[in-house]
């Protein structure tokens, strides 16, 4: 049931449109940036409510004084840089991103503020990465200590991470560590406190290793037993393009970049494509009627590997497939799984795709195909 307050702040925000002509349709009286805040407000004691439908009703009906907002604010003859802000964030909430811009950028003329400046590294992040640095920068040169910078630096990391710029997301992981860091050893006797900045600490040691790795010569792959296929050292393979798969049979996202896997290999193997699936050995059962793994974990090593056999035949995987031990996937910055890693044909490392990442994943094609020479 939605509570008093909600009820309340709810029939706020429905009246957040225009006022009738006996009030404020005298638009020099219009005041956009208070209007924007009175919106922010109410909106933000319904989220401390813990009623799921009062906030549901409350993000319409935030769409809908959005737009009122804008629709007055078009009779407005000046507006300082407050309100242009404000206007932006209303545009911005609309999905209306390019006018959100052209906004921040015209309150920035008038007062440069760090809010102003971390507004259009918003609207940027997945727009003009550049332009965003640029704008986090100026914030930070404004005020060091401003509150925002730190969610902000795990935005940008995030970002970097997108775009495959391993170095740029640790700098930003790594300001943000001393945050962490510094919360950490101030108090020692929090759990979650402590285990957040191991996280992060751990996230940065991984974004680390991904930079050292790309552009430059492979780790070795050091094989325990061979499953299916040749055994073959990765400097063996020169002269060829090799997607190596860190994989499990019983993860559903790795099963889904196999078949991804599986088409690339069929598709351009013969152009110069070698793929490598290889995985930890787990002492898991796999039941090829079913299709089905058994986690107990009990399973002997050679039986597994026959279970590995039988998984590749169930599901028609024709490329290599090896077992590998901890400290392989250590080497590559493995941390979860799919995890796959594009060697060019001077065995460099080229690309890295990990766990969850659909948009490198839809530009594995692409890559491929660029990598053999392939128009």
């Amino acid at each position: 049931m939605t509570s008093r307050l909600a009820r309340s702040t709810l029939c706020v925000l429905a009246f957040a449109g225009p006022a009738s002509a006996q009030e404020s349709d005298d638009a020099a009286r219009f005041k956009v940036a208070k209007a924007y805040e009175q919106i922010v407000a109410d909106y933000q004691r319904i989220a401390a409510t813990n009623s799921a439908t009062a906030r549901a009703a409350a993000g319409r009906l935030v769409t809908f004084a959005y737009r009122n907002v804008v629709d007055r604010a078009k009779d407005v003859e000046e507006l300082d840089a407050d309100d242009l802000y404000a206007l932006g964030a209303c545009h911005e909430g609309l999905g209306q991103l390019d006018r959100a811009r052209e906004l921040f950028s015209q309150s920035l003329k008038q007062e440069p503020r760090p809010r102003t400046h971390l507004a259009i590294v918003r609207v940027n992040l997945e727009h003009d990465l550049d332009l965003a640095d640029e704008h986090f920068a100026a914030a930070a040169k404004l005020n060091s200590e401003y509150p925002s910078l730190r969610q902000f630096r795990v935005a940008l990391s995030n970002a970097h991470v997108r775009q495959q710029d391993w170095g740029g997301a640790a700098d930003y992981l790594e300001r943000y560590m001393e945050f962490t860091k510094s919360l950490a050893q101030s108090q020692p006797g929090n759990p979650a406190v402590v285990a957040a900045n191991a996280a992060v600490e751990k996230r940065l040691a991984t974004l680390r290793r991904f930079a050292e790795m790309t552009g430059n010569t492979a780790p070795a792959l050091n094989t325990q037993h061979w499953v299916q296929g040749k055994a073959v050292k990765i400097s063996g393979l020169r002269g060829k393009v090799v997607l190596l798969d860190f994989c499990a049979m019983w993860a559903a996202p790795s099963r889904a970049r196999m078949e991804r896997l599986k088409k690339l290999h069929a598709k351009y193997a013969d152009q110069g494509l070698e793929v490598m699936g290889v995985t930890l050995a787990y002492g898991h059962r796999y039941d090829p009627e079913k299709d089905e793994v058994d986690v107990n974990g009990d399973r002997a090593p050679a039986d597994e590997r026959a279970d590995l056999g039988l998984f590749a035949k169930k599901h028609e995987i024709a490329y290599r497939l090896a077992v590998i031990g901890r400290a392989t996937t250590d080497e590559f910055g493995v941390t979860s799984l799919p995890h796959t890693v594009v060697l060019d044909k001077q065995g460099q490392v080229n690309m890295i795709l990990q766990a969850g990442d659909k948009e490198a994943e839809a530009e594995m094609e692409a890559t491929v195909r660029e990598l053999l020479g392939i128009e």
